[in-house]
Parts: structure tokens; sequence; C-alpha cells
């Protein structure tokens, strides 16, 4: 609720999930400020943040590739369900890592293949960096990331 997209991201975003459809979530570079409140056109971003092409050895390692704003299609709910309430800050982590499991499918007659991600190279949102979000206030944090990697492990 306190980041801010570009006026055509959502656009850019569904385009990307249209163009690949092997492609399960989108993600893109952004803007980071500490200011509240301000918009993607007008902002007094000091950084930009552009994650790394996805790899899962890196996920598994919790590195959270899509970042704070991707979009993801919502088969990806029908299939693995909603995010674990369990967590409080890692819950993106946690999903993130489940979606990308090798699984069998029903009947376990093979082995479906993992759901893909991929980095858009454009700068897409701006994103507030507070010492008052639910990232940063948590405590347990690092524990709930562990706990997340641990699941997965």
């Amino acid at each position: 609720t306190d980041d801010r997209h570009r006026e055509d991201a959502f656009e850019i975003m569904a385009q990307a999930l249209d163009n690949h459809p092997g492609v399960d979530l989108v993600y893109g570079s952004y803007l980071v400020t500490s200011v509240e409140n301000e918009t993607f056109a007008r902002n007094t971003a000091t950084e930009t943040f552009t994650p790394l092409e996805y790899r899962h050895s890196l996920l598994r390692r919790g590195y959270c590739f899509p970042g704070p704003q991707p979009m993801w299609r919502r088969s990806v709910h029908d299939s693995f369900g909603l995010f674990d309430e369990d967590f409080r800050s890692a819950g993106d982590l946690e999903f993130w890592l489940r979606i990308t499991q090798r699984r069998r499918a029903p009947g376990g007659a093979r082995i479906l293949p993992r759901r893909r991600f991929l980095r858009i190279p454009e700068v897409l949102g701006l994103y507030l960096k507070s010492p008052d979000s639910v990232e940063h206030s948590n405590p347990g944090a690092t524990g709930e990331a562990a706990r997340a990697l641990s699941r997965y492990r």
C-alpha cells in the first residue's frame, strides 16, 4: 500500500504475461525513496534497484527476486493456494519458494515444471523504504525467512 507504480506498469506487466504464456510471474526494477506519499512521476528517489534475472538456486538461498511489485497469474493461486498467514514479513518468499518447487502431476505420473519468473528490463515502480514497514519493523523477519527457506530445502 505504500509503493507506487509507473502509470503504465500494470499494462506492461500484463502484456509480458500475455506474450510469454510459459511465464507465471513478472517483475521489474524500481526506484527507492524514503519520502512517504510520493508518486512515480514526482519523487525524490536517490536509488534504482534492478533485481537479478531469476535463478532458482538464488531463490533457494533467500534472494527474493520479484521484489515489492510483481504481477502473477491467478492460476498460480488456483494451483498453490494463497499466501501463508503464519508469515508476517516473509510470506512472499515462502510463496515464491512454494510455487517454484518441482512437484508431481495429479496421479503422480510425471513431474511438472517449476513456475517461471521473468524480469522486465524497465523501471516500473517506486518503493518506499521505511523503518516502519512490515519488512523493516519486524524483529523476527530474519527468523521467518530462515523458516521459509528450511521448509523447501
